[in-house]
């Protein structure tokens, strides 16, 4: 992985956990899923891809509402591409149905080796436990969409220790 690609991984991770630690100290009950995502990109450098995911989702009356089963989150994920791109996505993930289907929608950093081009991605998935994914990354800039296909495993981890300032 190259220096920018991992010092711009790092530093989103960061600032999720700066994000989310004042409302973790409020909320015993937020959550947290971290996994591997395994799948393949379609077109012309297409093939494996592979990364990590991590989500967050705080325990907020505002944003989930037991009623409609409905739970919005944050997420943040890195996936490795053939011929030495990577995508980097920050988004909003939304979950219905216990979790059953959800809809991740943000921007991207398509890193390449000549330069790095923001992009929007979609993501929608199903499942429990291990959730299969179609993923359709937009370009702003000179680059064709990207589409991957695969299959996250997402664990639920109850809150963080560390990010409980009380």
């Amino acid at each position: 992985m190259n220096t920018r690609l991992r010092n711009t991984f790092i530093a989103a991770c960061v600032m999720m956990l700066f994000i989310t630690a004042e409302e973790s100290s409020a909320s015993a009950q937020s959550w947290f899923t971290i996994g591997p995502k395994l799948g393949y990109t379609f077109g012309k450098d297409g093939g494996f891809a592979g990364g990590l995911e991590v989500s967050y989702f705080p325990n907020n009356s505002n944003l989930n509402n037991s009623i409609t089963g409905l739970l919005i989150g944050f997420t943040c994920d890195l996936t490795l591409l053939t011929h030495g791109r990577a995508l980097l996505h920050v988004g909003a993930e939304g979950l219905i149905g216990a979790g059953l289907a959800g809809l991740d929608f943000g921007p991207t950093l398509v890193f390449t080796s000549e330069r790095v081009y923001p992009a929007l991605t979609f993501i929608p998935f199903f499942g429990v436990i291990l959730y299969p994914f179609y993923e359709y990354t937009v370009p702003f800039f000179h680059l064709e969409p990207i589409t991957t296909i695969g299959g996250y495993i997402k664990v639920p981890v109850s809150n963080i220790p560390v990010l409980n300032f009380n």
